[in-house]
């Protein structure tokens, strides 16, 4: 049994690494996305990531092409480049740290499609572990001030609330598919299948930019490099291992880390600032993460008796 708790700590010190480096990814984008499209951005993350973590696994001796003979597989990365799509237009329209809160919604979304798709038994200190996430991630961005949630970036709030649900389809099929897959194989070719799906999304840049401010500069470079290596090649391969070790409802809220983190790099960006009531939320957001950590722990026994993951 220790063994097993053991595992389940590394989970989740993986997705929470994914978690901090996604978290830092949002301004990062929001800096890129002022020279470079949604589609372009999005396209050329996924193609580095994909040619450095397949150049590993070829130096390994490990490059099995086997998953791009499957559909699902190919169902699995549509639904990962159309959230990125969706989060990278989003980011046209708000904030870093609004656009990290609204497409972590998936959290939600997960614990459903669990419970209704897969019969998961989810207990009541899971569903409070996913409300509290969300209730402090919330407090967390709005602040003192409710009426800012109804703010002109309604429409950024709501695209990127859309790529949460889409999200959400990807985590579930990806929690899947890492019980039959190998985690490094799966993450690798998510990347190469992701960008093959965008190869068309370049050309909705001039319906979905910032037409004031295209053109490729050493920053767009820099934003681009990376997302490829850092927050896709890295951060995917983290959260991929973790998803072997805790379930995906656990993963949704331990994700939600990204909020505090975007949020964070965004203040010293001067973008937000942080109150009495914004510091709350955050400390309600650490107490899901700490309660989803517990459940995932307490998961772990009866998760490897299950032969589960």
């Amino acid at each position: 049994m220790s063994a097993r708790r053991t595992g389940a700590a590394a989970g989740i010190g993986a997705t929470l690494a994914a978690a901090v480096l996604w978290g830092s990814s949002f301004s990062v984008n929001d800096v890129g996305l002022r020279y470079v499209g949604p589609g372009t951005f999005a396209l050329l993350r996924f193609a580095i990531g994909g040619v450095a973590a397949v150049g590993l696994l070829a130096l390994l001796g490990r490059a099995d092409t086997r998953l791009l003979r499957q559909r699902w597989f190919w169902m699995l990365c549509a639904a990962n480049a159309f959230a990125f799509l969706l989060q990278y237009v989003a980011q046209t329209m708000t904030t870093p740290a609004r656009t990290a809160l609204f497409v972590n919604t998936s959290a939600f979304t997960v614990a459903l499609i669990e419970r209704v798709f897969f019969h998961m038994r989810m207990g009541s200190a899971r569903w409070l572990a996913v409300a509290l996430g969300f209730v402090g991630a919330s407090i967390l961005i709005v602040g003192d001030d409710p009426r800012a949630i109804l703010g002109g970036q309604l429409v950024g709030d709501l695209v990127a609330m859309t790529a949460g649900l889409v999200w959400a389809v990807f985590f579930v099929m990806n929690d899947r598919a890492v019980e039959r897959e190998d985690p490094a194989h799966l993450a690798a070719w998510t990347f190469v299948g992701t960008a093959t799906v965008l190869l068309a999304a370049p050309l909705l840049d001039p319906w979905l930019a910032r037409p004031q401010t295209l053109g490729w500069t050493p920053t767009a470079f820099a934003a681009i490099l990376y997302s490829g290596i850092v927050t896709t090649a890295l951060a995917f391969g983290l959260w991929t291992y973790g998803l072997t070790r805790v379930r995906a409802s656990v993963s949704a809220v331990l994700l939600m880390v990204e909020i505090l983190v975007a949020s964070l790099v965004s203040v010293a960006l001067g973008r937000e600032s942080f109150g009495l009531v914004e510091l709350a939320g955050a400390a309600v957001l650490v107490v899901a993460v700490m309660l989803a950590s517990a459940v995932a722990r307490a998961d772990a026994p009866a998760a490897t008796a299950q032969n589960v993951r």
